[in-house]
């Protein structure tokens, strides 16, 4: 307003000047000196200062909802109240007893029908119960049934395996008899023709001994010929040495010598081939000892196999023989508990009292389990037992293998043994004959060196000496030829004596060597006998096993049978037991939701009136329903409160709105958010346009504006009256002077523009303006060189010129 009257009064000054003066053209030719300016894009706007009145933006008034007396008062004009704070209380005798009585309503309904929930429930769970048991038994009778049923095929499987291994094992027990009696055959062949060769090696040696005799006894009766034809020839020597000359003589006596040369050569080398022999023979004893030592060590490791395979055999035996008693245990342990039905054992040892067993169960498991563990049993179940009994018959196949080649090995063992013997029986006689043939050859060959020796001394007497020196000479040897004679002949008496023991050495061999082969016969025919029993029996038993098996196959068909009629009968018992236990199961189950709904509405009724108690009695309480200062508490205690007028007055002071009044022409300039200034006691605060009230009053033709004021930063009263400043007119993006280049003539508007130096009057038309720039809306444009210096001498056409200030 002040900015109006300001620019309405420059204006009518301005008019009443050119009015007054009339525009007189000037003389001078001088050039006035001006400043100039060109229109500029501008915003521009107007404020105003308003009256206005402070208030909170929201004030609550809060009225009792219920007529009553009032208890306690707890706040006081002035106090700062939250949300939900208690502002005063009113008696509730009454509403308390009726809210007491309502609850213990709605909890004896409320124990009326848990009641008779909980025995529906009962029922319920007794009839799901029964179902669930005779589920749970006809399942297990089911199981307990198939498992009949899977017992008896697998016990018919067992038996048919069981019948075709037997059968397989009976039948190899007859190949391996068979095989054995063939084998004693064999042995037998072979011991009778190792003891007959025995027989006729002794025939050989006593053979042998009789023609090493005759030749011993030859070579002997030869020396002692040789040593008497020596002698012999000495006489003659001595007799044809006396009348014969020495020429003869010493010529006969080189023959000699060279003929007893050539004999003890001869006896030299048949000693050496005797001995050779001997070594060759000695020889092949060593090889025949090493191979009896390789069979007997051979025969021992067979012999221990065996031991390990027949413990093996048996242990496997006892562990089959155990594993299936300690099946029989548990199977009929299973048929007394169905809980156990399908059980293996190893799983059934995990179960406990607290599994629902009896402690006399656990205790059999425990037994059972136990007796396994130490038999070394790994389950009981069809397949366990199947392997347990594939490793019996493989047991039994390994021992039936160490039999065979324990009676290969023990029967080689015999065999090399009896060459053995023979050989070195044949080698101590060799050696023995060759001992004496040597003993023989060597006292030959001494007494065939003494004759040579003594016709070489002969020799050289008779080429050196007389015939007297030769005649002694010849006497001495012809008693030393004596003597070899009768030492001759004694070597021949002491080898009819050294081989006359030997001989019967060798008859007694022939004996004995003929009795081993009777004995050979009648120990085989032994074996032979027991051969042949083993395969009868093996036979007969074979006959036994197939009878017996097929007892038992026929046996465990009945049992399948039987089974399978067991399984269909308990599945039609149950069946029928089910069948009325979910008939009771569904009408407990339907009792129910009946008992549920009759008293759900009595305990929605007795809720009800719970509800209303306790909304009377919350009622009763009065809170603040807002944050704020109470500005007013119009009760008192212990006095009447009544619900038609406000029982306090709550304000929030920290949302503070000003009202002030404009004109319609103020109106239309004004837009919700614009800004405004509050203005109090010397304070400013801003704050923001949100209601603008589109009815204008009656009695004041004035428009109600409301704007919203930050009080942030300080404190402003309710109801003080403020000063409000906000823009009541704004344009933008116009030409705009300032507004001391306007003049007015008649109405109308107009500016000096400078052109070309020369001072020329432009009627203009403006449009709103502030204390320092009008608008101007028609007449001149950005170009325009606007005149805004101010001179009594400036007139349309006055020259001019730009200059300072």
């Amino acid at each position: 307003m002040k900015i109006y009257k300001k620019a309405l009064f420059l204006l009518c000054s301005i008019s009443l000047i050119g009015c007054s003066q009339k525009e007189v053209v000037p003389t001078s030719t001088a050039s006035l000196i001006v400043q100039t300016v060109h229109p500029s894009d501008k915003e521009i706007s107007l404020n105003e200062d308003f009256m206005g009145t402070m208030s909170p933006k929201e004030t609550t008034y809060i009225f009792s909802s219920m007529m009553g007396i009032v208890d306690k008062i707890n706040v006081t004009e002035g106090d700062t109240v939250t949300q939900g704070e208690v502002l005063f209380t009113m008696r509730n005798d009454t509403q308390s007893l009726s809210r007491a009585q309502a609850e213990a309503s709605y909890n004896q309904l409320q124990a009326s029908k848990n009641q008779a929930l909980l025995k529906a429930t009962l029922d319920i769970e007794t009839a799901q119960a029964s179902y669930n048991q005779l589920l749970l038994a006809r399942d297990q009778a089911i199981i307990q049934a198939r498992n009949n049923i899977t017992n008896a095929n697998q016990a018919y499987n067992q038996a048919v395996l069981a019948k075709e291994q037997a059968l397989t094992q009976a039948q190899n027990t007859i190949n391996n008899a068979k095989k054995g009696y063939d084998q004693v055959l064999v042995s037998q062949e072979q011991a009778t023709t190792q003891a007959k060769n025995t027989v006729d090696n002794a025939y050989k040696s006593y053979e042998q001994l009789l023609v090493a005799q005759e030749q011993a006894v030859i070579q002997a009766e030869n020396v002692a010929n040789n040593a008497n034809v020596g002698y012999n020839q000495l006489i003659v020597s001595r007799d044809q040495s006396v009348g014969a000359g020495i020429d003869m003589q010493l010529l006969e006596l080189e023959n000699q010598i060279q003929t007893l040369k050539n004999n003890i050569a001869n006896a030299k080398l048949q000693l050496r081939q005797a001995e050779d022999d001997l070594g060759k023979v000695s020889d092949d004893v060593e090889e025949a000892k090493t191979d009896f030592d390789d069979a007997k060590n051979t025969a021992e490791d067979e012999d221990k196999l065996l031991d390990e395979a027949l413990e093996a055999y048996e242990d496997a035996q006892i562990k089959l023989s155990t594993a299936k008693t300690l099946a029989e245990k548990y199977a009929l342990l299973q048929s007394s508990v169905p809980a156990l039905a399908g059980v293996d054992i190893n799983d059934a040892i995990n179960f406990t009292v607290e599994d629902g067993f009896p402690q006399s169960v656990i205790n059999s498991i425990s037994e059972i389990f136990y007796a396994m563990y130490y038999a070394e049993i790994e389950g009981l179940s069809t397949y366990d037992l199947f392997e347990l009994s594939e490793e019996a018959t493989d047991a039994q196949k390994d021992f039936a293998d160490a039999q065979e080649n324990y009676t290969e090995a023990k029967t080689e063992e015999v065999q090399n043994e009896a060459i053995f013997e023979q050989m070195e029986d044949g080698f101590e006689n060799a050696e023995i004959q060759v001992d004496n043939a040597g003993e023989l050859t060597e006292e030959t060959i001494k007494g065939l060196e003494d004759q040579l020796k003594i016709l070489e001394d002969i020799y050289m007497i008779s080429s050196t000496q007389s015939i007297n020196d030769a005649m002694s000479a010849y006497d001495e040897q012809i008693d030393q030829a004596l003597l070899g004679v009768e030492q001759a002949q004694q070597a021949v008496e002491n080898t009819h004596i050294a081989y006359k023991e030997q001989i019967d050495q060798a008859l007694l061999g022939i004996s004995q060597a003929e009795e081993a082969v009777s004995l050979v016969n009648n120990s085989y025919a032994e074996q032979l006998s027991q051969a042949l029993l083993g395969i009868s029996q093996a036979e007969e038993a074979i006959n036994l096993t197939r009878n017996s098996y097929d007892e038992q196959i026929k046996q465990a068909q009945i049992a399948i049978d039987q089974a399978n009629q067991g399984l269909s009968m308990t599945i039609d018992s149950y069946n029928e037991q089910i069948k009325q236990v979910e008939l009771s199961l569904s009408a407990a189950q339907n009792s129910k939701p009946l008992i549920e709904d009759a008293y759900t509405e009595q305990l929605n009724t007795a809720s009800i009136g719970i509800e209303n108690a306790d909304y009377l009695l919350n009622e009763l309480i009065v809170k603040s329903p807002v944050n704020g200062v109470v500005d007013e508490v119009n009760v008192e205690e212990n006095n009447p409160v009544s619900n038609s007028n406000a029982a306090c007055v709550i304000s929030d002071y920290t949302n503070m709105e000003v009202t002030f009044y404009v004109s319609q022409e103020i109106k239309d300039t004004l837009s919700i958010s614009q800004e405004i200034i509050v203005t109090y006691d010397s304070q400013k605060y801003s704050g923001h346009i949100f209601e603008i009230d589109p009815n204008m009053d009656h009695q004041t033709s004035l428009f109600e504006i409301v704007a919203t004021v930050d009080v942030s930063q300080g404190t402003i009263p309710n109801g003080v009256s403020v000063i409000v400043n906000t823009d009541t007119h704004k344009v933008s993006e116009v030409l705009t002077i300032p507004y001391t280049a306007v003049y007015f003539e008649d109405g109308k508007q107009f500016v000096y523009v400078d052109r070309n130096g020369v001072a020329e009057k432009q009627y203009v038309k403006t449009g709103i303006f502030d204390d320092s720039t009008i608008v101007i809306t028609e007449g001149l444009t950005p170009n325009d060189n606007v005149i805004t210096t101010w001179s009594s001498q400036l007139r349309d056409g006055t020259p001019v010129k730009k200059g300072g200030a």
